[in-house]
């Protein structure tokens, strides 16, 4: 060798760089450089070396030696590039589970939506019924004050006549003009007519009319609130979200069971209100069918300074025990085919964790079954779009 800064080195500058560490320290140790071998071949090293200097410190020669450590810098390249690769792969995967986790929520949520949507479906001929009932009462009194108005116009026709001649009668010898007559046969006409009768009704119609109506705007207002796919998440009273629910449902309770309600003062609560609405919903119906006839269903809420807790009995057939482990299963039902989709409690169980709660149920064959919700009070419930 005769120039080791270019025949040597691999990369000439790196000479300095050794030196001047040397010269620096009087002695490096572990000092990795790359250099050419003998046939050409670039090899890694590690070179420990001192200087040696004379009794004067002067300096007189260095010494030291290389190791070679090719061997383990492959490795150390080839474990770099596993690892990089490994951090590659990784993140794919973690892309694809994030991608996977997303679609699973959006599934999990299209569920939520179909199942709700399911059970208006079911409810719809009920609703109708509900809605029906008022209408028909509604038609039947404006039919009512249609034959009303026309009578009324025709009584006030005759007191206009009546007017009239009285008035055409005025400069007559009165008796040429009997008033006396022409007030009886006013007053008769007014008893013909029963106006005194349809001045009294007329109030009474246009109330039950009314109450009628405000029948209809609230159905149907807590079932475009029910059957809206909320995403928001909001201060909500439950106990409104009962009655709203209760509402829609009537139908299918009123005919079945003797539906009671304790419901306490109890806090507004951070939630999404229309999914907690279908869970209400879920067990109230779930009470209802497991109810021959003639049963009751008990709905109560109260509150501690943590949580708010619905109550839901019924005194209907009960649950099995070998079932009762499994209820909450999807499409788990123990309802005859075609009388459910096995996904109720399920997604019922599903929406109140996600609001930070839990479910818990207790049943006896033969006596009934009590479902109680358990929702924290400042637990921020879970984002929709994120669930």
């Amino acid at each position: 060798i005769t120039d080791i800064k270019r025949q040597l080195y691999v990369h000439s500058e790196e000479r300095e760089a050794f030196l001047d560490a040397i010269r620096v320290r009087g002695d490096v140790s572990g000092h990795e450089i790359q250099f050419f071998s003998k046939s050409g071949a670039k090899v890694w090293i590690s070179v420990a070396a001192r200087i040696i200097y004379d009794a004067e410190q002067r300096p007189l020669f260095m010494e030291g030696f290389f190791t070679d450590i090719n061997a383990r810098k492959q490795a150390e390249a080839a474990l770099q590039e596993a690892h990089a690769l490994l951090e590659s792969k990784v993140e794919e995967r973690t892309q694809a589970l994030v991608a996977a986790n997303l679609e699973l929520k959006n599934i999990q949520s299209q569920v939520i939506q179909q199942e709700k949507m399911a059970s208006i479906g079911q409810l719809a001929a009920g609703v109708a019924h509900e809605i029906n009932n008022p209408m028909g009462f509604i038609l039947s009194n404006l039919e009512s004050m249609q034959k009303y108005s026309d009578r009324l116009s025709q009584y006030i026709a005759a007191q206009e006549d009546a007017i009239r001649q009285l008035a055409q009668a005025a400069g007559i010898d009165s008796q040429k003009f009997d008033t006396a007559s022409l007030l009886d046969q006013l007053q008769t006409t007014k008893s013909t007519l029963k106006i005194d009768h349809i001045l009294q009704d007329t109030v009474a119609l246009l109330a039950e009319t009314r109450e009628g109506a405000e029948r209809v705007k609230n159905i149907v207002k807590d079932l475009k609130g029910f059957a809206r796919f909320e995403r928001e998440i909001i201060l909500a009273d439950i106990n409104r979200g009962i009655e709203s629910t209760i509402n829609i449902i009537w139908n299918e309770i009123k005919y079945k069971a003797k539906l009671t309600k304790d419901l306490g003062e109890i806090p507004l609560i951070k939630c999404n209100i229309g999914q907690l609405n279908q869970v209400f919903m879920n067990l109230i119906l779930n009470a209802a069918q497991a109810i021959e006839a003639g049963g009751e269903i008990h709905v109560k809420t109260w509150a501690n300074l943590e949580h708010v807790f619905v109550s839901i009995a019924d005194n209907g057939c009960g649950i099995p025990a070998a079932s009762l482990s499994r209820i909450f299963e999807p499409f788990f039902t123990t309802k005859e085919i075609g009388k459910g989709t096995g996904l109720g409690l399920s997604v019922s169980y599903d929406i109140v964790h996600k609001h930070g709660g839990d479910i818990a149920v207790t049943s006896e064959p033969g006596q009934g079954t009590t479902f109680i919700l358990k929702i924290p009070i400042g637990q921020n419930v879970k984002e929709t779009e994120e669930n």
